[in-house]
């Protein structure tokens, strides 16, 4: 039983950008999840953040 594939997580990020409030959604690997943070902070005030772990049927 192999079960060490790349987990995927869908990272949900509420960030503020003049003035104005955005909810981003993506999904991404659990790995980079700190990098994709990041690259939004270069551009907009991240407020909140959530993680959810995707379960793959």
């Amino acid at each position: 039983m192999s079960e060490h594939q790349e987990q995927n997580v869908e990272l949900c990020l509420l960030v503020e950008r003049n003035g104005s409030l955005e909810l981003r959604t993506m999904k991404c690997p659990q790995r980079s999840v700190r990098h994709q943070r990041g690259l939004i902070e270069k551009s907009a005030r991240v407020i909140g953040s959530s993680i959810r772990e995707i379960s793959e049927e």
